[in-house]
């Protein structure tokens, strides 16, 4: 299958902020950002599918304004015909998921590093190699929940979660996403790693035939919303949905639309302004006689 076209965001900054304004890419989901300075002034480049640039534009114009940054400094067109996954992998490094586990990028023709405790991804322009807190937060959750039980990941990305799940004892895993690009990445990822379970990604959600004990959604808050009765029915006898992808005070928003749905928050979590929900079926209470 063809993967999305891609495309270029670059943002103008001056150069003393750029180091900064960089990070904050990067905590808001930018897999990589490159840098780019001439003299005082500095463009910041981050490559990737024209409707994740998207997003991630509206992001950071909402967050920069604050800082004068303005609107017309943000732009996103198709990218050259360059080597385009090079700036990826010049800065891809491993990074602490929990722990236990780290992720590390191999590129083509290096040799496999994973084991018990590593993970092994091909870098590239999928989200999720540990460098988001959301990341970290759903990775510290799927350890602590996998073992014995099958997992639904969705919105899967790099195939990170996945991996944590197979490695930390679950009995089968699915991993759902729907970007061809980040889908290739995370199939191409499942070779290099020891699994210690069957792994399977798709783009689609599986059917309501089959069961899940533990499903993890790491979404953007929009998606979490829209898609919270897809999610719930995919849950509907899974022991815990655990989802994440959102700013912490998003989280009475996104707790009270999984409470429509039949669902109690059975805990929080939180980490650099970003937080996570385990939720679990809400029981109905007997009357008394």
């Amino acid at each position: 299958m063809a993967s999305s076209p891609l495309h270029l965001l670059t943002i103008q900054i001056p150069s003393k902020d750029a180091e900064a304004f960089g990070g904050l890419l990067v905590e808001l989901g930018a897999g990589a950002v490159e840098e780019r300075t001439a003299g005082r002034r500095a463009m910041l480049c981050v490559y990737g599918p024209k409707s994740r640039l998207t997003i991630l534009a509206a992001k950071a114009q909402q967050l920069f304004e604050g800082f004068g940054i303005t609107r017309r400094a943000l732009t996103i067109e198709k990218a050259p015909i360059i080597d385009w996954l090079a700036p990826l992998t010049e800065q891809a490094r491993p990074q602490r998921l929990t722990r236990r586990f780290q992720v590390v990028p191999v590129l083509k023709g290096e040799e496999n590093v994973a084991s018990k405790s590593t993970i092994a991804i091909r870098p590239g322009l999928a989200f999720g190699d540990g460098a988001h807190p959301t990341t970290r937060l759903a990775a510290r959750a799927v350890e602590a929940l996998s073992r014995g039980r099958s997992v639904l990941d969705v919105g899967s990305g790099s195939g990170v979660l996945s991996f944590v799940a197979a490695l930390s004892g679950a009995t089968r895993v699915v991993g759902v996403e729907i970007d061809r690009t980040a889908l290739a990445l995370a199939k191409q990822s499942a070779r290099l790693n020891r699994l210690g379970c069957p792994v399977r990604f798709q783009r689609a959600l599986p059917g309501p035939r089959t069961r899940f004990e533990l499903v993890v959604a790491n979404l953007e808050p929009r998606i979490l919303l829209e898609q919270a009765g897809a999610l719930s029915r995919a849950a509907a006898g899974a022991r815990w949905l655990v989802v994440t992808g959102f700013l912490h005070e998003q989280t009475p928003g996104i707790a009270a639309r999984f409470e429509r749905e039949g669902f109690r928050v059975s805990a929080r979590a939180r980490e650099k302004g970003w937080g996570l929900l385990r939720l679990s079926k809400a029981r109905l209470r007997r009357s008394p006689g």
